[in-house]
């Protein structure tokens, strides 16, 4: 029973080394051939599987001892600190699992991912990297680049997502001075801009209210005409009809004209034309009783 019992150890220590499992989402490399989820069997003690994930892995910039943030300068001289967010994938698992021998694949795409990421935030203005078009298009030019060298690692880089742009420390006030500066360059755009338009509109305001000023005096000025015709075609038949009367009324208005005051007093000779025509007025009317 002594014997036996050594064996029996031996034994299962045996069938337990030579049973191994792939969990789902994982994958094992044994002699350079891929192995899929599931159970499996191997030479105990001589082979060794090893092991990976098939699942996309996030890593982040984020201000960490272990994940330190990308500190880069801008075009305008702005000193920032930059967090970020990278999604990464294992694609081909043998040709990761000889990188690994080498290296620590990821780590040597991260360094090449940050030079790569400040290389192109050098070439952005401060305000341009806060628009999400530009900064989009930066950040596809760097998987761009980066992905070619992330395949010859077995790795595929799925996305890249900025997550904080922070001004460095030293930079703030500076920062901040010419935002100032930015703000006030926009604001005196603007009301010069609103200043323009305001003169442009009284302008065309003035304009359109002369014109009917303009108008309105030109069809006053025909209506006057026009009446200034009536009334002398009006004078014309009135005196062709009966001239001494006409000639009557006509001293009366340029009489009435004259006294606007009621104090004024006119003394005419019994020869001016106003008497000479009372005269006839009062002819013709004792002819027309006499008759």
């Amino acid at each position: 029973m002594k014997r036996i019992f050594p064996l029996i150890i031996i034994l299962v220590g045996l069938l337990f080394d030579s049973i191994y499992v792939v969990p789902q989402g994982s994958y094992a490399v044994m002699h350079d051939k891929i192995i899929n989820p599931g159970l499996h069997f191997k030479w105990p003690f001589v082979e060794r599987a090893h092991y990976g994930s098939t699942l996309p892995v996030t890593l982040l910039a984020d201000g960490s001892t272990e994940s330190p943030f990308l500190t880069v300068q801008t075009f305008d001289k702005h000193n920032l600190e930059i967090g970020y967010q990278l999604v990464w994938q294992i694609t081909d698992p043998i040709t990761y699992y000889h990188a690994t021998k080498q290296s620590t694949p990821i780590n040597d795409i991260r360094s090449k991912l940050n030079d790569e990421l400040g290389l192109r935030i050098s070439q952005l203005t401060l305000a341009q990297l806060q628009q999400n078009d530009q900064q989009q298009t930066m950040l596809n030019h760097v998987l761009d680049a980066i992905n070619p060298i992330a395949a010859s690692k077995g790795i595929q880089l799925t996305s890249l997502l900025i997550t904080s742009v922070n001004v460095a420390s030293q930079d703030k006030t500076a920062w901040i001075n010419q935002l100032k500066i930015s703000q006030q360059a926009n604001l005196d755009q603007l009301r010069q801009e609103t200043s323009t338009l305001a003169q442009s509109l009284k302008a065309s305001a003035d304009q359109k209210a002369n014109d009917i000023v303009e108008k309105a005096q030109a069809q006053a000025d025909q209506i006057r005409t026009q009446g200034d015709l009536e009334a002398t075609k009006i004078y014309t038949s009135a005196y062709n009809k009966d001239p001494a009367f006409y000639e009557f009324f006509h001293n009366l208005q340029m009489y009435k004209q004259l006294l606007t005051n009621k104090q004024d007093v006119l003394v005419f000779s019994t020869h001016t034309p106003f008497f000479k025509s009372m005269s006839m007025a009062s002819q013709q009317n004792n002819d027309g009783k006499s008759g």
